[in-house]
């Protein structure tokens, strides 16, 4: 008996499920980062604040990491306008040069955490990973929301439904696709007087 051949798959890999937006006027601190966080991320770059606005404009980004002293638009300063963007986006400071009164306006303008130059590898990869679920879990909790939302709106807009029936269906949210499909069949029987025959 001979070996049985492996088969190779030509799936394409992948594709890193967020994107982190290294922002730094240094380009040895930039290219670090994106070493650091490439196996993991889909990593872009910035030079400049202004040039990150741009790119918040056009891309979906999940992460930014952020350089506090920059010419032109400041870290804060950037982090204002972002905020006028995405205020969703979880953005992590990354600096050699924070004062405290830098970092208190940063944090006061909701960012993740402060990652002081010259950083270590796995702490940034941590501090980026546990940014990226924070954001995860905010976008999960504003889709439940927006289907919770959906969903008392179709209870409400169901005619037929007695009080208990409706408060049945959304009590806590937590009703189940065959729980919905049982009581749209009964109240499709009683609406069409076919009660006898479940």
């Amino acid at each position: 008996m001979g070996d049985t051949p492996l088969t190779e798959t030509n799936d394409p890999p992948s594709r890193p499920e967020h994107t982190v937006l290294v922002v730094d006027d240094e380009r040895g601190a930039r290219d670090a980062l994106r070493m650091i966080l490439e196996p993991h991320f889909r990593v872009l770059t910035a030079d400049t604040g202004e040039l990150a606005l741009e790119t918040l404009k056009r891309e979906p980004i999940s992460v930014m990491t952020l350089d506090l002293r920059m010419p032109g638009l400041s870290g804060p300063e950037t982090l204002l306008k972002i905020r006028e963007i995405n205020s969703d986006l979880e953005v992590v400071i990354v600096t050699a040069y924070a004062s405290y009164g830098e970092t208190m306006r940063a944090l006061r303008l909701r960012a993740f955490d402060l990652v002081a130059k010259p950083f270590e590898s796995g702490a940034v990869l941590k501090t980026i990973r546990r940014a990226a679920e924070r954001y995860e879990s905010r976008r999960r909790a504003s889709s439940y929301e927006a289907l919770e939302g959906l969903t008392s709106r179709l209870i409400e807009s169901i005619r037929g439904l007695s009080e208990s029936e409706s408060q049945s269906l959304s009590q806590n949210g937590k009703v189940t696709l065959d729980q919905i499909r049982a009581q749209a069949q009964n109240l499709l029987r009683r609406l069409t007087g076919d009660v006898g025959r479940g």
